[in-house]
């Protein structure tokens, strides 16, 4: 009994090690463009380009070409791509309205590791890119944001947001933590080796510590993710947050059957 009990126990050790090595190859689905991809992006799409080549997002301005008086950032979510986001903002384009479809490390060609703190310093990096674009500082940038995020970019909209403001928040598909979302993939105690803490419970009260923004939470009633009962959980903490629950939607078809739900959303920024 003795020997099976230290083949139990150093096994599980062993699946630790495993587990705590690899989690963000258990987290991330980064995807690649080819290079041709880049260097020949849609009319009017910018792409925002760092020294080493790295390209870390991708502008779309207003329609008539002016320094935009309003900007979205949007954040995609895992295995997503910031292309992929192009013609959701070419359909709500408005003659004072740009775009910043902001590109993750490792994603794309974006180049990096993606980790929380990797993450924000590209997102970072991509708007002093744009502010120099644009003849604008950082600040008056940050001040014309409004923040849409699904899924991971929810997460990645909010640690962005609670750091410099945000006009308006668009949540689709949050999830609460990273290691509530850790514990229903791997359960207790192996969730306690989570390295990459994205927390949105934490992020949001740092946000309405400070002068809470308009917040919308869209969440599909058939998500099988990420469960409703997560997005409604950051709903009843923050109840100025207005909670539109997508019937009949998933964790990502919910960005098709729920575009209404995020249009309006979107239409509300100040």
């Amino acid at each position: 009994m003795l020997v099976i009990g230290c083949a139990m126990v150093g096994g599980y050790a062993l699946l630790a090690v495993v587990l705590f090595l690899i989690q963000d190859r258990m987290i991330y689905f980064p995807r690649r463009y080819a290079p041709s991809v880049v260097q020949h992006l849609p009319s009017g799409l910018v792409g925002l380009r760092d020294a080493d080549g790295s390209v870390v997002g991708f502008y779309r301005g207003p329609v008539d070409g002016l320094v935009p008086q309003r900007l979205w950032f949007i954040f995609g979510g895992n295995a997503d791509q910031a292309l992929n986001w192009d013609m959701f903002a070419i359909e709500p384009a408005q003659a004072d309205t740009g775009f910043l479809l902001m590109e993750y490390p490792g994603y794309g060609v974006c180049a990096g590791k993606p980790s929380p703190v990797t993450i924000l310093a590209a997102n970072e990096r991509a708007v002093v890119l744009l502010a120099q674009r644009l003849g604008l500082t950082v600040a008056a940038i940050d001040r014309r944001a409004g923040h849409l995020g699904h899924s991971l970019g929810a997460a990645v909209a909010l640690q962005y947001a609670a750091r410099h403001g945000s006009r308006r928040l668009v949540l689709i598909s949050p999830f609460t933590t990273m290691k509530a979302m850790a514990r229903r993939r791997v359960g207790w105690p192996l969730c306690e080796l989570l390295v990459h803490r994205f927390d949105n419970r934490a992020r949001l009260a740092e946000i309405a510590a400070k002068a809470s923004p308009p917040t919308a939470i869209i969440h599909g009633d058939r998500d099988d993710f990420i469960p409703l009962a997560m997005g409604i959980g950051l709903a009843q903490e923050h109840p100025t947050i207005a909670l539109s629950v997508i019937a009949g939607a998933g964790h990502d078809d919910v960005l098709l059957i729920g575009d209404g739900a995020i249009s309006a959303a979107m239409d509300g920024m100040p």
